[in-house]
Formats: C-alpha cells, sequence, structure tokens
C-alpha cells in the first residue's frame, strides 16, 4: 500500500493535511489520479497526501476504509517527522472516493473499522470532510457483495452510519450542478442532519461542472475552492446557518475547457512528475505502507 506527501517547500510550522481519496465506483482508478489536485493544494500551504486502497476486486468492504484508516495512522505517527499538524486533518474524495471519505470519517471509534495494521496506538481521526458528487445512501453490489438493506450493505452507507449517532466531523459536499435531482449525494443527508438536530454540522454547494470535475477541471480551480472550504470550517465547530447552496456556483467553469480535451489540457498545463513537483515550491514522499502490520 503506498501514499504520496507533498508538503511546501520550506515551511517549519505544523502544516494542516488534506488527505484525498480518488475515486472509481470502488473498482478502479489509483491514488496518482489526485496527484494534479494535491500539488496544487500543497502551493497554498497545505499538506497533502493522496493514498491507496484495496479496489472491490482485490479486497471487499471494509478492506478500503482499513486502509484509509491505516495511512491516516501512519501520517499521525510521523506527523512531527513531516511538520503535520495532528489536530487538523482533513479529507476529501470524489465519486466512490467521496464515500470513503465521509466513512472514513463517520466510523471513528468504532474499532471495527481500524484494520490490524501497525500505529494502532494513532488516532485515525478526521477534523472535517469534503465529498465531491459522493455517494451518501448507495453503493454498489460489487463493493460488499450484499443485497440492498442487508445489514453489510448498510454499513456501506454514510446516511446509515449518521442516522444511528456517528461521530460526525464537519462535512461540506460540492456536487456537480447537471445531477442535482441526485438527492442520495448531499441533499439527502443534509435533510437527515436537520431532523438530527445536527445542521451546523454540514454544508452543501452545487458547483457548475460535470461529475468527476476535479478531473477536468484546472485543478488550481478546485485547490482554490477547497482551500476556502476546509480552511474556513477546520479553524471552526460549526458552520455558519444558511450555508446550503441550491444554486450552482460558476466560479468553478471561467474559461472552461472542450470536454475532449480537458484531461489534455490539464496535463501539459500541471507538473504532474515528481520532479515538477520538486521544482515548483512542493517536497514528494513517496511512503511504501505494510497494510497488514
Amino acid at each position: 500500500m503506498q501514499l504520496d506527501l507533498y508538503v511546501p517547500s520550506g515551511h517549519k510550522k505544523p502544516l494542516p493535511l488534506v488527505i484525498f481519496v480518488h475515486g472509481g465506483a470502488w473498482e478502479r482508478g489509483s491514488h496518482r489520479n489526485y496527484r494534479p489536485a494535491a500539488i496544487a493544494f500543497a502551493k497554498r500551504g497545505f499538506a497533502t497526501a493522496t493514498v491507496e486502497y484495496r479496489l472491490a476486486g482485490e479486497a471487499m468492504f471494509p478492506a478500503a476504509i482499513y486502509d484509509v484508516k491505516a495511512s491516516i495512522r501512519w501520517l499521525r505517527a510521523n506527523s512531527e517527522k513531516y511538520h503535520l499538524d495532528p489536530e487538523r486533518f482533513g479529507i476529501t474524495g470524489g465519486s466512490a472516493g467521496g464515500n470513503i471519505a465521509v466513512l472514513t470519517a463517520v466510523t471513528f471509534g468504532d474499532a471495527r473499522f481500524e484494520g490490524p495494521a501497525n500505529h494502532l496506538d494513532q488516532s485515525s481521526k478526521i477534523q472535517c470532510v469534503v465529498s465531491m458528487y459522493g455517494p451518501m445512501g448507495w453503493t454498489s453490489w460489487t463493493w460488499s457483495n450484499a443485497k440492498l438493506e442487508s445489514p453489510l450493505r448498510n454499513e456501506t452507507l454514510p446516511d446509515f452510519h449518521i442516522a444511528n449517532g456517528a461521530h460526525l466531523p464537519l462535512l461540506l459536499f460540492l456536487n456537480e450542478w447537471d445531477h442535482r435531482e441526485y438527492r442520495n449525494w448531499g441533499p439527502d443527508t443534509m435533510d437527515l442532519l436537520k431532523t438530527l438536530g445536527k445542521a451546523d454540522r454540514a454544508q452543501l454547494t452545487l458547483i457548475d461542472a460535470p461529475h468527476g470535475f476535479i478531473n477536468f477541471l484546472p485543478h488550481q480551480v478546485i485547490a482554490i475552492i477547497l482551500n476556502d472550504s476546509l480552511g474556513s470550517i477546520s479553524k471552526q465547530e460549526s458552520i455558519p446557518p444558511n450555508r446550503e447552496r441550491t444554486k450552482p456556483n460558476k466560479t468553478a467553469l471561467s474559461n472552461p475547457l472542450p470536454l475532449r480535451s480537458r484531461g489534455r489540457r490539464v496535463r501539459r498545463n500541471l507538473n504532474l512528475n515528481r520532479r515538477g513537483a520538486l521544482s515548483s515550491g512542493c517536497q514528494a514522499f513517496d511512503v511504501e505502507l505494510n497494510r497488514f502490520g
């Protein structure tokens, strides 16, 4: 199991950390998919990490949660070495990665989801979460091999854990405008939190962009959006009221790229390799973890 860690060059004080969890329908993808976003975010003064987890074809749920939490514990255990602030860990992910990010956060304190890996003396607690178009009320059966509404399938749903009194860090949903009718990607969770009297713990914002926008839009723009969100909510114990936005945030599509050329254009404009990260104000560390301890 691997993670890539990026930190701004020359920093001395402990930095807040943003952990990126890739998507891919729980079945595919790589932690390196979010390397451009992680580098862009590190340029704005955050430490960032992109983490690997076992896919559905390698191991069934909750192996992915075990792996992400193992990475969090490793990062805390090495926070002094890399100048990370262990009290300011945020996590974000897109699509299936958004689901995993929220699950990782809300299952804090539940020993069933910690797994057998190293550094069990360290906390896997997350202070704030940003879910980008991540499903909260459904998951693919291929991840758990369980039927709908079965006890095991329910455990894959953040809404199930939240409804049953799970730990709840500050939570932001960034959803795409063209799928705004998909209520189980965040809106139903907002309603659930209102019912539970915890509406001040979450915020919903719609972005005028397609599903997977972190892969298509210039990563500097995504970094700005996440920076504003994580930077503000990580310093508070609640989110100010009336922050649920039902109209799209169009700032993300200033100078949009044609869909077919977005990926190529972004890759040309950014230094995606390790040498590029090192030459652009970031230090990069490739870490190999032992997932089984």
